[in-house]
């Protein structure tokens, strides 16, 4: 409510009763263009002379960059990874099934080669890590001295599609998947070791399936903020490219209840054969209930075997689901409305990581189709290309701004501030409390 002080607060109140509608439509309009509140109420209480003010916020959605794709790997994204402890449970679990006495490779095992190390507790005999990156190398080495297991792993510096080893291996496992189970590159690599094994099927994991399925995520509900360390690894990324683009984006704290269709396969990749890098497949997706459609929400479903399955929906520690926005405000649809949709995957030029292709039709009861189409590059010159990579990008801009205060919460002091800077004077109540 609004608290009000003798002559300010009779001036402000009895300026505001001149006119109730217009008075209290005014500030309410106002304080709902605050970034971070989705509807504000305002009235006139006649028996305290006061002006009361209740606000609902919206819901606050952390975007970051998908960070698997590039190589931004630092201590922070490798502890994050080799701290997550239900991921390494379900690999501890399936190497007990399968590793006890075998001979195998991991593809990538980072500083604290924490798989390797989990696969010979669990009954290994020998492990050959190869780790790409010299820094994760040197580390990895070291971490390998310090727990005194250099009898049974061997660290390898180089890059896994082209090294000799002196025996084949019984089994390859890795955690090469990113939030699009393929968008690191898994099929390409893994194809690329089944020479070095003697039963190029005894993969782990042994499969990875994509998700997807269609979101309510409209802008007047939901704020999109960036958090000051995902910006840091935005920068880091075009850095590496060169240029800024409309990279994939991950959303953190994603509400599931705004999923509102089924989900179906957005990529399959089988690893225990040789995977196709360039496919085209069907989907239908039918809306269970009328919402604003506004875009698609992709997760991994990671098989590290048939019986031990992470599912990245309900476990967002390694992995966060990722969104393709096509519509800011979002477009009305009703229940049994429906999504036919075809999906293409092929190699991105550098004939590493996947560029995706939806394209469709929106069917609704008793309207015109509508075509869908939307792109999912690895890298592209666009920039700002819609409303939503706008926002991201206006977040990124004030984020990698040192002298820039994080985005204030619509408190009573910051709200009434935002009014001060709105509205002439005798508009704007002398003080909120929320």
């Amino acid at each position: 409510m609004i608290r009000n002080y003798r002559s300010r607060e009779e001036q402000n109140y009895v300026f505001l009763s001149k006119d109730r509608s217009f008075a209290t439509k005014v500030i309410a309009r106002t304080i709902e263009t605050h970034p971070k509140v989705a509807k504000a109420t305002v009235t006139l209480d006649d028996s305290a002379g006061k002006v009361k003010v209740s606000i609902r916020k919206k819901g606050v959605i952390e975007l970051w960059p998908s960070v698997a794709e590039f190589y931004v790997y630092d201590s922070m994204l490798y502890r994050t990874m080799a701290s997550h402890q239900s991921r390494n449970e379900r690999y501890f679990k399936t190497f007990k099934e399968l590793l006890p006495n075998k001979i195998a490779l991991e593809i990538g095992p980072g500083p604290e080669v924490i798989l390797s190390r989990l696969a010979i507790e669990a009954g290994a005999k020998k492990v050959y890590a190869v780790e790409l990156l010299k820094d994760s190398y040197i580390k990895a080495k070291e971490a390998v001295l310090r727990y005194g297991l250099e009898d049974k792993i061997v660290v390898i510096n180089e890059d896994v599609t082209f090294v000799e080893l002196p025996e084949r291996v019984d089994y390859c496992f890795s955690e090469i998947v990113g939030s699009i189970g393929g968008a690191e590159g898994a099929a390409v690599i893994i194809n690329k070791v089944k020479r070095l094994m003697k039963d190029s099927r005894c993969m782990i994991p042994q499969r990875s399936v994509t998700k997807i399925a269609a979101v309510s995520l409209p802008a007047a509900e939901f704020f999109f903020e960036m958090k000051r360390i995902a910006a840091h690894y935005t920068k880091k990324i075009f850095e590496q490219t060169g240029y800024p683009f409309d990279l994939r984006v991950c959303v953190k704290h994603f509400p599931n209840e705004r999923v509102v269709t089924n989900s179906d396969i957005f990529e399959e990749l089988n690893f225990r054969y040789v995977v196709d890098t360039d496919t085209k497949h069907d989907i239908c997706l039918t809306f269970n209930q009328e919402c604003l459609f506004t875009g698609f929400l992709i997760w991994l479903n990671l098989e590290v075997s048939q019986t031990h399955i992470l599912d990245t929906l309900e476990d967002q520690r390694s992995w966060l689901p990722i969104y393709f926005p096509l519509f800011h405000e979002g477009i009305r649809a009703k229940a049994k409305d429906r999504l036919e949709l075809s999906i293409k995957r092929r190699l991105s030029k550098n004939g590493l990581n996947p560029d995706f292709v939806i394209e469709g039709e929106l069917h609704r009861q008793g309207l015109p189709i509508m075509a869908i189409y939307y792109e999912s590059r690895h890298e592209h010159k666009l920039y700002c290309s819609n409303q939503f990579y706008g926002c991201f990008f206006n977040n990124w801009l004030r984020e990698n701004d040192d002298e820039h205060p994080e985005t204030n919460e619509p408190e009573a002091n910051v709200l009434h501030a935002f009014l001060t800077e709105k509205l002439p004077g005798l508009q704007v109540p002398v003080e909120i409390e929320l």
